[in-house]
């Protein structure tokens, strides 16, 4: 399946090494919808890491990332 433009911008971000939330993610990538474009992305086997993260306001809410070595690994199956 051809990757969309919002699920490429997104993917860049963690090829660089990025952490994303909803909000940076949406902000990237343009889209209302992120979270979703994340989830197309674990379908498509990008293998996309989470957590839950809780700040001192209680306030919940999830970072994704790719681990270092999936990068190298994928950055060598795109060559």
């Amino acid at each position: 399946m051809q990757k969309t433009s919002q699920q490429m911008k997104i993917l860049k971000a963690f090829m660089k090494g990025k952490h994303l939330t909803f909000n940076s993610a949406r902000s990237i990538s343009g889209s209302n919808y992120p979270l979703k474009r994340i989830s197309e992305l674990k379908q498509e086997g990008i293998p996309i890491k989470d957590e839950w993260i809780e700040n001192t306001d209680q306030a919940r809410y999830k970072r994704y990332w790719i681990d270092k070595e999936d990068i190298k690994e994928l950055k060598q199956e795109r060559e």
